[in-house]
């Protein structure tokens, strides 16, 4: 008896914090699934159109990472490009239109903006000197948006500068562009929204919410293009569903432990679960109807056919 108590003892020692192990999301409705491992400290995802991922990865200036890779289906993980100080926020330019290079991921790292090209050569865009990046989105224009939470501003690349697009009397650290092209800002314990041009438009737009808070916009299907907010700091961590006029729903709890969520060209919903270091995949659980019409329909094509096949 003893023994056994000493093995559950040290299974949840295992399972505990010290291990870094923490359970997944509670997300009814929906099925969660591990999507790809073998990360280390990974960062906020990016995607390009055939769905291979891109993450950032480290949080310490003083140590150079390289980003990390992921195919499609969640095999192979390989590193990827030079390595970049601090490479947190990722951006995938498919154009090429701030990069010049089409098919490159820009890098919010440390202090500047890279470019890692398809051949994993690393050049620096824009070299900023004092500025700590937190988070890169392209405007409804194509024109790269730079979030930075040691000035509190959002800058906008243009003609290889950034010039401030406004500035926040609160902490700001993440940015979201609906389809409309309106900018959703975290800033303090508010996410304000403000039109391409930085004006504000509703400066509470949603409130109750904390540092480090996720963003990001549906794309559509069973998601819609509704913003998804995910605060870790709301009970044991909730992920919201917020309607254009700020009513919102829970739509999961028990996401504690997320460096960042992102919508793949899938449909699904990423979840980077960094204390685990893992991604998530995340997809809605088919309605019981559309399981009965999928059923039936198959049922009544095999009968079909074994009709057509009697003489």
């Amino acid at each position: 008896m003893r023994l056994l108590s000493a093995l559950l003892m040290g299974l949840a020692f295992v399972l505990s914090d010290a291990g870094h192990v923490k359970a997944q999301p509670n997300m009814p409705g929906f099925d969660i699934e591990v999507y790809a491992t073998g990360f280390v400290r990974p960062g906020r995802m990016a995607f390009d159109s055939s769905g291979v991922m891109y993450l950032g990865s480290g949080w310490d200036w003083t140590a150079p990472e390289k980003l990390y890779r992921v195919g499609v289906g969640g095999t192979p993980v390989e590193r990827y490009g030079d390595p970049i100080p601090d490479p947190d926020a990722v951006l995938f330019d498919a154009a090429g239109d701030v990069s010049g290079t089409p098919g490159s991921v820009l890098v919010g790292g440390g202090q500047d903006v890279y470019a890692v090209r398809p051949d994993e050569t690393v050049v620096k865009i824009f070299d900023t000197s004092t500025l700590n990046i937190s988070d890169l989105k392209f405007d409804n224009a194509g024109r790269l948006l730079v979030a930075t939470n040691n000035t509190q501003t959002v800058y906008r690349g243009e003609n290889g500068s950034l010039t401030p697009l406004f500035t926040s009397p609160s902490s700001l650290d993440r940015i979201a562009v609906d389809v409309t092209g309106q900018i959703y800002t975290r800033e303090g314990d508010v996410i304000t929204v403000r039109d391409s041009d930085g004006n504000m438009i509703d400066p509470e737009f949603a409130s109750g919410l904390h540092a480090h808070t996720k963003l990001a916009f549906g794309l559509g299907g069973v998601w819609g293009t509704d913003l998804y907010v995910l605060d870790r700091y709301i009970g044991d961590g909730e992920l919201r569903r917020y309607q254009p006029n700020g009513d919102y729903t829970v739509v999961g709890t028990g996401c504690s432990t997320p460096a960042g969520i992102a919508f793949g060209p899938d449909g699904a919903l990423y979840f980077n679960d960094a204390d685990n270091e893992r991604i998530l995949r995340i997809t809605p659980v088919p309605e019981p109807s559309t399981l009965m019409l999928l059923c039936i329909g198959a049922f009544g094509f095999v009968a079909c056919r074994q009709r057509r096949s009697k003489p």
